[in-house]
This record gives C-alpha cells, structure tokens and sequence, in this order.
C-alpha cells in the first residue's frame, strides 16, 4: 500500500478526534468482518459441495421433473410393478394400471387377483416402471417409494390405491422376485428331466423321449424331496440321499440344465395347475455329514401341452428378469392368506 496514503488516510482520521486506539479497533474490526466474508464464502462452497457428493448421482428430487417423468409413464401408458412391504414381510410385484398423477398423489389400478383391505393404508410400496426417451433406443427404468394414502375400488370392481407424491425418483430396476416357503400341499408334484433335445439341435417336446424322472416329488406320499422356496425366477429343492445308491443319485453339476413339472395347487378351485419349465442350476450345496443335497434352478424357459398332441411340449424362451407370471400371481396369492390368516391384509 502507498505510504504517502496510508499516512493521509490516519491524519484524516485523527483530524476527526479518533484516536490511536480507535484507530486500531477499527482497523482490526475491518480486518474481522473481512475474514468472516471469506470464512462464509469458503463454508458455503464447502456445504455445497459435501451435498452434491452426498446425493447420489440416480436420485431425481426436483418436484418438476417428477413430475413429468410419471406424466411420461402415463401418456405412455405403461404398466406399473407394485411392491407392497409391511413390518413382518414384503410382498411380490403386483401388475397396476396408472390412473392419475398431480401433486395429490398418484392413483393405480391392481390387477384383478389382488385385493388390498383398508389395513395397507400408511403403509409403504415401492413402485417401478419403464419409459421410452426420444433420446434413446433403450428403455428407461426408474423407481420411488411412497405411502399408500387411500385404498378404494374402481367401477368393474378391482383395487384402486392413491400413493403420496414422491419427493425423489431413483434410476435402476427392480428387484428380484418374492420366494415364498410354501406349504407341505401346496405343491402337488415335482419332476426333473435331464435337458434333452432332438435331431435339430432344438429342446426336445416329445415327453416319451425324456425318459424317466431323475427326481420326483409326490404330496400324498413319503418323498425325500422338500421344496424349500419358490418364485416366479426359480426353486430351491432339497433332497436326501442317505437312502440312495451311488448310481441313484442325480448330478446337479452348476449349469445343468433340466426340464421341470410343477404342480401347482390352487385352494379355491380345489385343483392344480401344471406347468412345465426348462431350468438350470444356479447353485449346490452338498452337506455330506447330514446327507442332504441342496438345489437352486434358475427358470429359462416355459413350455405350453398342445392339444391335438397330448404328450408334446411346445418350448418358449422366458423373456430376460421377468420370471413365470403364473407362479409369480401363484406366490403372491399364497402371500395373502398368509397375511390374511395374520390379520394384516
């Protein structure tokens, strides 16, 4: 700083009565508020940034864009995974209908097999769906958790729910499907095949080609197979071997894959439906001192009995993360009862 200021500056000063005192308090004071500006400015970056590093990258927060991406999905028109969660468990994926959206809420429409009593209100779902962008061939997928505010019921009668509006949608897809441990009879029977395939290099259909079950699991008789969970992806199995000769024993080497019969019971029609399903194993485990084998068999494909020919297979590819919806409605229904009988739904 020039001198010849400074010492201007103090004689003015002075030439007012300020004393050498004042003038230091002053000068200190200056000094003061000038490192509590900068001290501010520096905290305020800091607090900026700490938030930005603290809200991860997937979240959408602002009330606007929510907006619009729901409007999206409604003009679209696409469908809407439900998954309702409670304190004891969690639901499956239940297929809805969006009906409305503003900032009341977001309205859906349950299939027709789900019916939610008033119990489920307060509680929590979370919610996913999938957009189509101008900006990109690939769809998009998001997801939000909300509060079911009001549960009511639409003119043909199905479950009608109002979600809150959410305060921050996250990219990603949804999780895996629910696996339920189901009851000794719900599960009528059980058979695996090797995979087998014909001339073509294609699965084979013909079901007398398959030969004899490897394994196979009857309710009404003594079995050594238990089915330990099921969902609409796959199904773990456990069975024991102690009572099996060497040359008995099935070899479930990680990859096999094997064709599946499943019965399943349905308690309101009293009977059971069959399904046949192509499957590979996922993982093993081998407990040697208890003599017992543990399977989970991750579900590829399904295949449809034609009727002109009774003891043939037509095989179809699983399209990738859906799962088979008929055991996924199957589970969820199991699921209610069970919460039924609770009290709770």
């Amino acid at each position: 700083m020039d001198r010849q200021f400074w010492t201007e500056f103090r004689q003015h000063f002075r030439g007012h009565g300020v004393t050498e005192q004042l003038e230091v308090f002053y000068i200190l004071l200056v000094v003061v508020i000038a490192v509590a500006v900068i001290a501010g400015w520096q905290l305020n970056r800091w607090l900026m940034r700490s938030r930005g590093r603290e809200l991860p990258p997937n979240w959408i927060v602002a009330p606007a864009r929510i907006a619009s991406l729901l409007q999206t999905a409604f003009d679209q028109r696409v469908k809407i995974d439900l998954l309702l969660e409670h304190n004891s468990a969690q639901s499956r994926f239940i297929s809805c209908v969006l009906l409305d959206v503003s900032p009341h809420g977001v309205v859906v429409e349950l299939s027709e097999s789900v019916r939610l009593s008033q119990e489920w209100m307060g509680r929590h779902a979370e919610v996913y769906f999938k957009i189509k962008s101008d900006d990109s061939p690939q769809q998009l997928f998001y997801q939000f958790t909300s509060e079911i505010v009001a549960i009511g019921a639409s003119p043909h009668g199905n479950t009608v729910a109002t979600l809150e509006f959410p305060d921050r949608i996250e990219t990603g897809q949804k999780r895996a499907h629910l696996r339920i441990d189901p009851p000794s009879s719900a599960i009528r029977g059980f058979q695996l095949w090797p995979e087998s395939r014909g001339p073509d290099g294609r699965l084979s259909g013909d079901m007398r080609d398959w030969g004899r079950p490897v394994l196979q699991h009857e309710w009404s008789r003594a079995s050594r197979v238990r089915i330990v969970n099921i969902s609409g992806g796959g199904i773990r199995f456990e069975f024991h071997t102690a009572s099996l000769q060497a040359r008995e024993r099935p070899s479930f080497r990680l990859g096999d894959r094997f064709f599946v019969s499943l019965d399943l019971y349905e308690p309101g029609d009293g009977e059971s439906v069959r399904l046949f399903l192509l499957a590979k194993v996922r993982n093993a485990f081998d407990d040697y001192a208890g003599k017992r084998l543990e399977i989970g068999l991750e579900f590829l494909g399904q295949g449809q009995k034609t009727l002109d020919r009774p003891d043939f297979v037509l095989w179809r590819e699983l399209p990738e993360d859906t799962g088979v919806e008929t055991i996924d409605n199957w589970v969820f229904k199991r699921h209610l009862e069970m919460h039924r009988e609770k009290g709770i739904a």
